[in-house]
């Protein structure tokens, strides 16, 4: 299981701590150390069960955002990162590294236009547009016919086509 949690990472460590300290303290012949083994149960109890709200929680918040962020560029053929940004109540950057994640993970389909500086989704392309990919990143990018001859920087590493 992924989480998107911070806090959830740190009480799910915590909770192996002393998961680990209940197993140390199986193999001890000291008498009361089936209490302590007890008490390590306890305690790794005690921060696993919010630990793992914590990251169902935000697991939660997050595909609700992926959903939501699809859901957008579904119902649309183009658009800018601030359109996006605005319809989903994200602030810009953090949208375009989640789409450009997403276009890494090809869970969507969308190239770039360098001419209108908007996505569009492949699909939709007009015949106008012409397909490049990027030599140094293989991104796919959608130039016009006019700007085949122009010194054009790829939108996701920056280098020049």
């Amino acid at each position: 299981m992924h989480c998107y949690s911070t806090i959830g990472k740190g009480l799910f460590g915590l909770a192996l701590f002393f998961v680990v300290g209940a197993l140390l303290t199986l193999f001890d012949n000291d008498s009361d150390s089936s209490d302590a083994t007890l008490g390590f149960i306890m305690f790794a109890a005690l921060a696993g069960i919010p630990g793992w709200i914590f990251c169902r929680r935000a697991n939660r918040k997050q595909s609700a955002l992926v959903q939501q962020l699809q859901g957008f560029i579904r119902s649309r053929d183009s658009f800018s990162m601030a359109e996006l940004a605005n319809a989903i109540d994200l602030d810009e950057q953090v949208a375009r590294k989640k789409v450009l994640t997403m276009i890494q993970n090809q869970s969507l389909d969308l190239v770039f236009d360098t001419d209108t500086e908007r996505y569009m989704r492949r699909d939709k392309l007009a015949a106008l547009k012409v397909i490049e990919s990027c030599g140094s990143c293989g991104s796919q990018i959608a130039a016009s016919r006019q700007a085949e001859h122009q010194l054009v920087n790829c939108p996701y590493c920056g280098k020049p086509i």
